[in-house]
């Protein structure tokens, strides 16, 4: 599989996430315990699944590491999608947090 798929894949999965994340925060907001609950485990689960794909784009990266490296174009991709991504995922599960409290 191409390193951009699971990059796309690894992102879907975070905005997935958020989704939850905002639901179950609108949910306790609004009284709505067991769904708000529901929807935080939710995101945690898609957490979860950003995180298998981002396993895997590393692994992808690490196989043609040469390749890719040698590339400033690719270097730079690689450099901010893992930027971006750890960014992201700290955000969706501050958003978790701050929700289950």
């Amino acid at each position: 599989m191409k390193l951009a798929k699971v990059v796309d894949f690894m992102f879907d999965e975070l905005e997935d996430a958020k989704k939850y994340a905002k639901y179950g925060a609108k949910a306790k907001a609004e009284g709505s315990d067991e769904i708000a609950m529901l929807a935080l485990k939710l995101a945690d689960i898609e957490i979860s699944h950003a995180d298998m794909w981002h396993e895997q784009a590393m692994a992808i990266i690490k196989k043609n590491q040469e390749m890719l490296m040698s590339n400033e174009y690719m270097k730079a991709y690689i450099d901010d999608m893992q930027c971006d991504y750890i960014q992201k995922v700290a955000k969706v599960k501050y958003m978790v947090e701050i929700a289950k409290k």
